[in-house]
């Protein structure tokens, strides 16, 4: 990658589908005052956050002016992020990866797939053999799909 190389590319799967789309869907400049937006998680250790990106397209889409700003600081809840220990062997997978999303930096249990946790040491420095996924909710999240109603809580929203 270098100069004039699309910036998309730099963003690794599985998110870029999310971000090509959303990139797209924001408006051309001059034609609104309502930039396109979306709120994520980024969270530290010991703290909720709640972020949001607000996206202006610059003249001719030649580029984009890209806004992060907090909008939610908080302790953690302790009913959806219920700390968890370190353990290589309850996370790495068959290929010796640990999986964290992407999205809310829960962690994939090796051994019930459906099982991701909160593990706030892996949050304030991922292992060198850390991979990025989704976890299912942020998946449904990525792909623009909402979650149906009565659905189980997501710890992404």
């Amino acid at each position: 990658m270098g100069v004039g190389a699309s910036y998309l590319k730099a963003i690794p799967q599985p998110l870029r589908p999310f971000y090509e789309r959303f990139l797209a869907a924001t408006p051309d400049a001059g034609t609104t005052l309502h930039p396109n937006s979306h709120v994520y998680k980024c969270s530290f250790p010991a703290r909720f956050r709640k972020c949001s990106m607000q996206v202006y397209a610059l003249r001719e889409r030649s580029g984009f002016i890209v806004i992060n700003s907090l909008v939610v600081e908080a302790p953690h809840d302790p009913v959806l992020r219920v700390p968890r220990n370190p353990d290589f062997h309850a996370y790495e997978d068959g290929c010796g990866f640990i999986v964290q999303c992407s999205h809310c930096r829960l962690v994939k249990h090796a051994g019930e797939h459906e099982r991701w946790d909160w593990v706030p040491e892996w949050v304030a420095l991922s292992p060198s053999n850390t991979r990025h996924g989704l976890c299912p909710c942020a998946s449904t999240i990525a792909s623009g799909q909402k979650r149906p109603k009565g659905s189980a809580v997501c710890a992404c929203v």
